[in-house]
């Protein structure tokens, strides 16, 4: 009997991790995924706005679960939901890489993009729309010759009537591959032919999404159905009053947050909870957090009374705020940001609204850097608290229940303006893996007048295991932190 409790209780414990990593997964698909299909977006429209041809653009890392082929782009859905990608032609592709060998050995250049063109249609899945370019049909021969793998292996499966089919066909393949190389070489459709406005625009364009996405959310709380749950300090009622429509959620005024080691917690006081009275003073008639701090300090050293309501059962509570202990336990525990009025925001004016959203989009922007920059430091500083802020789409996944909880759909749809704001300043970095280290890379090849095709690549490579090694690091951190 004892031994089938426990694994029944080891099973209800495996049902809670099982559910917990839905949840996860599920605030992150959410949450995050939107904004990196909005970020790739981004590219897409900068590029065709340039006149750059997009080959694919997809939710998600292939293999395709659907596609369609729509204005000229293969559309698709794939598989791993990890965000998403907009292939842009002539950008780090085949065509893109013979056009540096092309000004060293064009015959060279033109053999070796042939075999990598022909490797692109296999490993790509784009055979079907190659054929299509070129008006021929993907017929059943076609799709026959495309599902057996003959352009990645060494043929030697095959008998010598099919061997000999398909040799035809690669050598169509590799026919119309050479047709393309001379005809789109200069080809203004290809990123790497257009100049460095162009090309700093397209590799913006995520960024540009990214910071718009933010700024339309803002517009929308602020301009139209109002903010997410703010907090309306005492100092601050009278000028919010001034600038906003305030609708209060409550008289009373609330905790946003507390510190663990301060005397109210330890009196029983949480985050969200209402403070209604300390030593029979009505908290609500307080004009100010300097009357507020006299109240307390009129305390210090006493034992007094606090009544506060509990945000889980409703039910007003008293209980014995001792404030005669030296050290932390004698400090309350709140600071002047963190105690105020629950209310929701709404501008006076639509042009205020507008103006109202690019300041805080600004204001979210700068804080991102100055986070960012303050981990960069770490090395030299030994800022250990800016790594414990550092999170990761594990903690954005683990979080999401908590902010719908407490503020709704709004409360999801702002944090997805935070997020937005994040991923543009993150992407602005220059690591070259970055939209902004490509940007900086894009600049110093307009200097030197030429490329070093092996070399950026390598560092492209480099800085991509480095961020993945980082992002693996942060889940686990993410995972430590949730346990």
């Amino acid at each position: 009997m004892p031994r089938s409790g426990y694994y029944g209780v080891n099973n209800f414990l495996n049902m809670s991790v099982i559910f917990e990593i839905i949840n996860i997964l599920f605030w992150f698909v959410v949450i995050l995924i939107p904004l990196v299909v909005i970020h790739e977006f981004g590219h897409l429209i900068m590029a065709r706005l340039n006149g750059v041809k997009v080959i694919e653009f997809g939710v998600g890392i292939p293999p395709r679960v659907a596609y369609k082929k729509w204005k000229g782009i293969i559309w698709s859905l794939n598989w791993v939901l990890l965000g998403g990608f907009a292939k842009i032609y002539g950008d780090h592709d085949a065509l893109d890489e013979a056009k540096e060998q092309s000004k060293i050995n064009p015959k060279l250049a033109k053999e070796k993009y042939i075999e990598d063109r022909l490797q692109e249609l296999v490993y790509n899945k784009e055979l079907q729309f190659f054929l299509e370019d070129n008006q021929l049909a993907y017929d059943k021969e076609w799709r026959e010759f495309d599902d057996s793998k003959y352009l990645s292996s060494d043929a030697q499966d095959f008998d010598k009537k099919i061997q000999g089919e398909y040799a035809k066909k690669q050598k169509t393949l590799e026919t119309l591959a050479a047709w393309e190389y001379e005809n789109k070489l200069e080809s203004g459709d290809a990123f790497f032919n257009k100049n460095i406005v162009q090309k700093t625009l397209i590799l913006l364009g995520g960024i540009l999404f990214n910071l718009a996405t933010a700024i339309t959310i803002f517009i929308i709380f602020f301009g139209f159905v109002g903010s997410p749950l703010s907090f309306v300090s005492f100092e601050s009622r009278a000028e919010t009053e001034k600038a906003y429509d305030v609708s209060y959620q409550s008289d009373e005024v609330q905790v946003a947050t507390i510190n663990t080691t301060g005397a109210a917690y330890a009196a029983g006081l949480r985050p969200q909870d209402y403070l209604l009275s300390i030593s029979g003073q009505n908290i609500n008639e307080l004009e100010s957090f300097d009357e507020f701090k006299d109240l307390i300090d009129s305390s210090r050293g006493e034992s007094v009374p606090i009544v506060y309501v509990d945000k889980e059962s409703g039910e007003e509570v008293t209980a014995d705020l001792n404030l005669s202990e030296e050290g932390d336990t004698s400090v309350f525990g709140v600071r002047n940001t963190d105690i105020g009025y629950p209310a929701t925001l709404k501008s006076k004016s639509l042009v205020s609204a507008v103006g109202e959203s690019f300041s805080q989009t600004w204001f979210v922007l700068k804080e991102n850097f100055k986070a960012l920059g303050r981990i960069v430091m770490v090395p030299f500083t030994q800022d250990n608290e800016a790594l414990e802020q550092v999170g990761g789409p594990v903690l954005v996944g683990s979080i999401g229940n908590e902010i719908f909880e407490l503020q709704g759909a709004k409360g999801i749809l702002n944090a997805m303006a935070f997020i937005s704001v994040s991923l543009a300043a993150f992407n602005l970095l220059p690591l070259p893996a970055l939209d902004g280290g490509r940007i900086v890379i894009v600049f110093i090849n307009a200097i030197l007048g030429k490329r070093n095709k092996k070399l950026e690549a390598s560092v492209i490579t480099a800085t991509m295991l480095f961020l993945l090694a980082a992002g693996v690091l942060i889940a686990f951190k993410d995972i430590q932190t949730l346990r």
